[in-house]
């Protein structure tokens, strides 16, 4: 996956192997270790008006796999925002059992050389990290 990161502003001591994609921009790092960046989780239902209230740990991009064409996706297909951390794990978890659920049987990916796609878009879903696709710890 393309990354507008450079090279030079990942941080390897933070890289965690718990996300997909996990980094820290020397920008990001900056201005939080100042305490000027305290974004809030923005995790919320329109439909029942729940927000979450903890701070947020993560900027993400998510695949609305079978969603992702709604007025709220951008250009991709993501959901992005800023998410705390049990909403992270949430996320994370829901990536690695949808990427489980679509994998076609062993059977069909040996016989007719089948991948995981969006329903919507028809992109390939190999694993989590094609749905969780950017953690951006701050």
């Amino acid at each position: 996956m393309y990354s507008a990161v450079e090279a030079g502003c990942l941080a390897p001591d933070r890289i965690s192997n718990r996300t997909p994609l996990m980094i820290r921009p020397a920008a990001i790092r900056d201005v939080n270790g100042h305490g000027a960046l305290a974004p809030q989780c923005e995790l919320g239902f329109l439909d029942n008006g729940f927000r979450c209230a903890l701070p947020a740990v993560a900027y993400v991009e998510f695949h609305m796999v079978g969603h992702c064409q709604r007025f709220d996706c951008d250009a991709h297909g993501n959901a992005c925002g800023y998410v705390c951390a049990d909403h992270l794990d949430a996320l994370e978890y829901t990536a690695q059992c949808t990427a489980a659920e679509m994998q076609p049987t062993a059977l069909s990916q040996r016989l007719f050389n089948r991948v995981a796609r969006c329903p919507t878009c028809g992109k390939t879903l190999l694993s989590a990290s094609d749905i969780l696709q950017a953690v951006v710890a701050l």
